[in-house]
């Protein structure tokens, strides 16, 4: 990826510009809604974050963004919150986005890198996570509901249809709603 970067002119940057969220949640938006059909965090937690802990690092070819993941310093750890990446058949943002925030963390002396949960049925997610030497751990998971547990990535099949088709604009106010009321 590093000589396709060079010729392609691809630059990884880290930010906390309110400018670069903007962006960044806007490509998140659309991935989450068209790609993963899932609701997403509200803009004013990222906002938020950005001006205590967080960052992002973002993958840019000239001003297009083609991917980035949002970052949390929390102590001893390093953690990864979000991403959203776009596909190319030739590159990957989130290979690049990774190795940069892991040597980002060794730089400042952190003790752990914090890959995130995941979905107990995304193994293609699990095995991207493990080839960086990572070690899964089991997470307790809480629910404001008495119900079975959920897997985003084969549950709710007809709302997340739903979701996926209703405009972007639409899902960012439902966002601002839901994800209190469910998380």
């Amino acid at each position: 990826y590093e000589n396709y970067r060079k010729l392609e002119k691809i630059k990884i940057i880290k930010s906390n510009s309110t400018k670069d969220l903007q962006i960044f949640y806007n490509h998140l938006a659309k991935s989450y809604t068209k790609k993963h059909k899932m609701i997403f965090q509200p803009f004013s937690l990222y906002k938020k974050l950005i001006y205590e802990k967080g960052f992002m690092i973002l993958a840019k070819f000239e001003d297009e963004l083609l991917g980035g993941g949002f970052f949390i310093e929390d102590g001893e750890s390093l953690h990864y919150g979000w991403g959203s990446y776009s596909n190319t058949s030739n590159y990957s943002a989130a290979s690049d986005v990774v190795n940069y925030a892991i040597n980002f963390s060794w730089e400042k002396e952190f003790k752990y890198f914090n890959f995130g949960s995941t979905p107990l049925s995304d193994n293609n997610l699990l095995f991207s996570k493990l080839k960086y030497g990572s070690e899964p751990i089991d997470v307790y998971q809480y629910s404001n509901f008495d119900k079975p547990i959920t897997d985003l990535n084969t549950d709710l099949r007809f709302l997340r249809y739903i979701f996926s088709i209703s405009p972007i604009i639409i899902n960012k106010q439902i966002s601002k709603f839901a994800v209190p009321l469910f998380v």
